[in-house]
């Protein structure tokens, strides 16, 4: 037994085991009022878990706010309910019923704020939330200011719709440490904030800096991906805006709507609610073969011994063994990139495109000894590989934009998964932004992260055949000598190095050294008749 597996162990049994001793005896299916003193788990291990889901065993949940209360809301609260949709509006209090000077200006005709004696039947089976009484931008601000704008917003509020006010969005998205200290003494519950992070991961520390994932605009392209994934661990889409932005562009709400309203699978939570749920799931507390939910309100839903979820009512206790899955799942996570990772050659479009397709990768990941195709938006356009070659187990790894360093960091799924054969792709990317942006280094930077990448892949997973496809021509004659010296460098590398070439770009190329017009849709990207004949180049290596 080694040092590694010794401590491994001990890890486990630390987290797992209560640290006081608790009855052996105790009804696991009974209510008890009762205080547990033992370890948890942190909650940043929690909310990675896949060992919860939302109400009902639901793996999506959907939050939708909307700030100022500009007199749009009316229709927007009915297109909502018709499409079982719950929104989160943030009101200003002493702007209700008042006409909004800038608002009115910028559409060219008057437009009202809602009014006081309508928000109560208007936003019924929604929630109310602040937004500062006079929507006061909250940074940069006295602690004796941003109390007053808030808890006078609230006590206003209250008042009007006779329910609780817990959390905020912050006017302009601005806030400082300051802010967060007056808020905390407030007992705010949540603020959100205007800073998308591009991804459906759950918040996973301060709820006081909640921020969405993406703003309205985008909500159309989130929510297709969203509503069409199949995850297997909980997954938050919490759009924001502002209603008056429909203003003439109602047809996007409408899009929203029918993109993600009346769907089965989709939590629509409030934000309050999911904030309450999710420190549900914080507060639960672990002995050695049990759980026990110390709420007094609120169910959670829990993977039980069996592998099902099941609710874990208020009070109740149930059996539990996180060991074996808790494992899998910090092995799982740990062969992706993090949200937080940024490479540094992507554009801002492929950014957004990189954060889904990993979320995708991690929701459908790879099966030892699948054949693997690795690249960028040339390997993605390719769509299903197995269908192409009518073979089971060939997966596709391509991300649109993605560039060489791109795939040096998401390249442990690969090795972990030890695939029969890779099939890379990638560079073409790398030397656009070498003629455009100027970042990229030089082209040997570029042949030398492609070599790296094979070298990487033969060191973890030695068993692995790989195939280095050149680069392929484009139509552009300025792009013509930097392909032409990082295929060379590949080529000239090639008796030193543990990949088998693939010239991809001497079947593609015409005389004049461009991409053959009619092998593209564009210049760079493949049409039919260019994947067909990438298909029958290479298919004598899948045999």
């Amino acid at each position: 037994m080694n040092l590694k597996f010794i401590l491994s162990w001990l890890f486990i049994v630390l987290l797992f085991t209560n640290c006081n001793t608790s009855s052996k005896n105790s009804n696991s299916n009974s209510k008890a009022n009762e205080n547990v003193s033992n370890e948890k788990l942190s909650s940043n291990d929690l909310l990675n878990s896949k060992n919860f889901a939302f109400p009902n065993g639901k793996l999506k949940c959907l939050v939708i706010s909307f700030d100022d209360g500009p007199e749009h809301d009316r229709l927007l609260v009915n297109k909502l309910n018709k499409a079982n949709m719950v929104g989160t509006f943030h009101l200003n209090s002493a702007r209700l019923g008042k006409r909004a000077e800038w608002l009115s200006s910028e559409l060219g005709n008057d437009i009202f704020f809602v009014s006081e004696k309508e928000i109560k039947n208007l936003y019924f089976g929604h929630e109310i939330s602040s937004h500062t009484a006079n929507h006061v931008g909250l940074n940069n601000q006295k602690d004796s200011l941003i109390k007053f704008e808030v808890s006078s917003d609230i006590d206003k509020l209250e008042e009007l719709v006779e329910k609780p006010v817990k959390g905020l969005a912050y006017p302009f998205g601005a806030y400082d440490n300051q802010t967060l200290k007056s808020l905390k003494d407030l007992n705010i519950k949540y603020a959100r904030t205007t800073e998308s992070t591009q991804t459906f991961e759950l918040p996973k520390s301060n709820f006081l800096t909640l921020n969405p994932t993406c703003h309205i605009f985008d909500a159309v392209n989130f929510g297709s991906f969203f509503v069409n994934n199949d995850p297997k661990e909980m997954q938050l889409l919490n759009i924001w805006g502002h209603s008056y932005e429909f203003h003439n562009n109602w047809e996007l709400a409408d899009s929203i709507c029918n993109v993600l309203g009346n769907n089965k699978d989709i939590w629509y939570a409030k934000t309050m609610e999911l904030v309450e749920y999710l420190e549900a799931i914080k507060q639960l507390k672990y002995t050695n073969k049990t759980v026990f939910n110390p709420s007094k309100e609120i169910s959670v839903w829990i993977k039980n011994t069996n592998g099902n979820f099941v609710e874990l009512q208020p009070e109740q206790r149930m059996p539990i063994d996180f060991k074996s899955s808790y494992q899998k799942v910090n092995t799982i996570d740990s062969l992706y990139p993090k949200v937080s990772t940024s490479i540094k050659y992507h554009g801002d479009w492929t950014k957004i495109n990189y954060k889904n397709r990993i979320v995708k990768f991690k929701n459908s990941p790879l099966n030892f000894g699948d054949i693997v195709f690795v690249g960028n938006s040339i390997t993605e356009k390719g769509g299903d590989w197995s269908k192409k070659f009518n073979m089971p187990n060939i997966r596709n790894r391509g991300i649109a934009g993605d560039v060489t360093d791109g795939v040096l960091e998401r390249i442990n799924e690969i090795t972990h998964y030890k695939p029969k054969a890779v099939f890379l792709l990638i560079g073409i990317n790398d030397l656009f932004n070498l003629h455009y942006q100027k970042e990229i280094p030089s082209v040997k930077y570029v042949a030398n992260n492609i070599i790296k990448i094979t070298e990487i892949i033969h060191k973890k997973s030695p068993e692995t055949k790989i195939y280095l496809q050149t680069i392929l021509p484009t139509s552009e004659a300025y792009m013509a000598d930097n392909i032409h010296s990082v295929n060379t460098i590949i080529k000239n590398y090639e008796n030193e190095a543990h990949y088998e070439l693939i010239d991809l770009f001497n079947v593609f190329v015409d005389s004049n050294g461009l991409i053959k017009p009619s092998l593209t849709v564009d210049g760079t990207h493949l049409n039919e008749l260019g994947y067909e004949l990438w298909v029958k180049t290479i298919k004598n290596k899948l045999k």
